[in-house]
């Protein structure tokens, strides 16, 4: 009368021990198959679009933020030409002192101010003065001798202040350096 059939964990009782039902069962544990089967491809293809989403969303990110290091880069590139007109101004300590000190006070609070705004955008300058040169940070624009061996290959003047925009060098200093040759 009444038997008990199992299948995956899915307890089903059935009434009629028939041809037609066994026909049926069949047909719907096929379809269940095709149905199970078909949920693995959706859920592969869904977890595949959403990590592709997430690769997108952190490349577009990354990009994002490799657009505005360069525009940023750029705009301090086209600054050096003021900052170095700056320097040089207060380098000719001379004709420097002979302007009125109000407008000394004035231009000294710009570069200042100017300069704290770069460096809020990473921008650093460095000048090694003495330090031993480096090609990956130094470009030496003269030689000159050194009067002690202990000074050979030191920096002994700093033509042109290098800066680094986020610990990345973006211009190198322009220095004399010093080479001792024996007497």
């Amino acid at each position: 009368m009444s038997k008990k059939d199992s299948y995956d964990d899915i307890e089903y009782e059935s009434l009629e021990d028939t041809p037609e039902y066994a026909k049926k069962l069949k047909k719907l544990k096929k379809e269940l198959e095709a149905c199970r089967k078909e949920k693995g491809e959706y859920l592969e293809g869904w977890q595949r679009s959403k990590a592709d989403f997430v690769n997108a969303k952190r490349n577009f990110e990354d990009d994002k933020t490799r657009l505005r290091s360069l525009a940023k880069e750029d705009l301090i590139n086209d600054l050096f030409p003021v900052i170095d007109s700056f320097d040089m101004a207060f380098k000719d300590k001379e004709a420097w002192e002979k302007v009125d000190q109000v407008w000394r006070t004035g231009v000294e609070y710009i570069y200042n101010h100017l300069m704290e705004t770069l460096k809020n955008h990473g921008l650093e300058p460095y000048e090694d003065l003495g330090k031993p040169f480096d090609p990956n940070r130094h470009v030496s624009a003269e030689v000159v001798e050194a009067d002690k061996k202990g000074d050979d290959g030191k920096i002994t003047d700093i033509i042109q202040k290098g800066f680094m925009l986020n610990n990345h060098i973006v211009r190198p200093a322009r220095v004399k350096v010093a080479e001792y040759k024996k007497s």
